[in-house]
């Protein structure tokens, strides 16, 4: 791997390589393979703010995924309810909202609804990498972005835990 500088440092890239390894695979940067690189993947994109929801969701379209969008912790729980198992095949969940927080929708949605192999990366736009990653990882997330999210990191990263779930 090519040393980074500090303009084009990642941090999102190192925990998606922690959390690999952590897990046996390790997987390591790389460009996006192809527009049709996340095609039909469902995406379930939780956050309070529908403009954050409509920026994430224009990008990941671009590559073929196809994302639905819950304005709250409680109605992505309602959704995942009523969705056949393995129809959502990643969420990504704001980690600051009121009411129910991401970190505490990801515990209930791990703890009661039998969903421990679906993905879900946090992101929020607050807080230090090492800090949000070390809570995230605690409450069952698989990782954490930080927003603004640069485009091929958000695309980098979906494809990363999609690639490592089992077919």
């Amino acid at each position: 791997m090519a040393a980074l500088s500090i303009n084009n440092y990642n941090p999102m890239i190192d925990f998606i390589v922690y959390q690999q390894a952590r897990n046996g695979k390790v997987m390591t940067p790389k460009t996006i393979d192809s527009p049709g690189c996340l095609a039909n993947k469902q995406i379930l994109i939780v956050d309070d703010i529908e403009m954050n929801y409509l920026v994430t969701a224009n990008v990941l379209e671009q590559y073929g995924a196809q994302c639905r969008y819950a304005s709250s912790a409680a109605q992505a729980i309602d959704m995942l309810e009523c969705s056949p198992q393995g129809s959502i095949n990643l969420i990504l969940m704001d980690i600051q909202m009121p009411e129910m927080d991401g970190l505490q929708a990801t515990q209930w949605i791990r703890n009661n609804m039998n969903l421990c192999a679906l993905p879900i990366l946090g992101y929020t736009s607050k807080g230090s990498w090492i800090d949000a990653g070390t809570v995230a990882h605690a409450a069952g997330m698989d990782g954490v972005l930080f927003k603004p999210v640069p485009p091929e990191t958000l695309v980098q990263a979906c494809e990363s835990f999609l690639r490592s779930l089992p077919h």
